[in-house]
């Protein structure tokens, strides 16, 4: 069967691994929507207001 037209990322229970490593700051538990706002976080680009979902990196 063609899982294709009814997949969406929005609805995934499948975890998603991020591996940052650094050695500074701290990580929090989070989900698929995190992984654009943590990105454009490393990045130094603020996340836009539409995004709703947070970054991974807490300061500190």
């Amino acid at each position: 069967e063609d899982m294709t037209a009814v997949c969406s990322p929005c609805h995934t229970t499948n975890e998603v691994p991020l591996i940052m490593m650094n050695g500074k700051g701290k990580l929090h538990q989070g989900g698929l929507v995190d992984v654009a706002p943590t990105i454009l976080k490393v990045m130094g680009i603020t996340k836009p207001k539409e995004m709703s979902g947070k970054s991974l990196i807490m300061n500190g």
